[in-house]
């Protein structure tokens, strides 16, 4: 082969090395303050990507508020009904308290009225009378038990223990 037939096959080889280093822009020196520098173009895509997320975020939050706006109005709506509900109920309680409403139920019940009211009053000696125990009646058997001695204590008989009925021997 000749030295250009040989150069020949080789070329189509580099071709396409050549035709890359022409469509690429020439290499150069960057310097340190032009790697930090952002170009028009993306600052424009960060600002309206950012701009869409606010947005939308925005909307989101409307839509939340909105939500729970309802549900106040219902729970008002609903607070406003149960206190009309308790005002009815109190006035009905009133009205079945009256005496009149009473005095009305005990007739139809069939009741009567008294007719003068005697009030009682305690005179010095209802004390003594109170405090007075009556004995337990004595067996009419013999028993094997000792009898138990009386309580001398000063209690009335509202706060006195109660006492246990006396055994009789019937064998049961």
């Amino acid at each position: 082969m000749s030295p250009r037939t040989g150069t020949a096959a080789a070329a189509p080889r580099r071709a396409p090395a050549r035709e890359q280093a022409r469509s690429r822009p020439p290499l150069r020196v960057v310097e340190p303050g032009e790697l930090r520098r952002l170009r028009p173009g993306r600052v424009g895509t960060i600002a309206g990507t950012l701009l869409f997320v606010a947005m939308f975020a925005l909307a989101a939050f409307q839509t939340v508020i909105i939500k729970e706006q309802g549900t106040l109005d219902d729970l008002n709506g609903r607070i406003r009904e149960e206190q009309l509900r308790q005002r009815d109920l109190a006035l009905a309680l009133v009205e079945l308290r009256s005496p009149q409403r009473i005095t009305a139920a005990a007739r139809e019940l069939g009741m009567i009225s008294p007719g003068a009211v005697t009030y009682l009053e305690p005179s010095p000696g209802d004390d003594a009378a109170a405090s007075f125990q009556q004995r337990d009646p004595a067996p009419t058997t013999t028993t094997t038990t000792s009898p138990r001695p009386r309580s001398t204590s000063t209690t009335s008989p509202a706060t006195a223990p109660a006492r246990a009925p006396a055994k009789t021997g019937t064998g049961r």
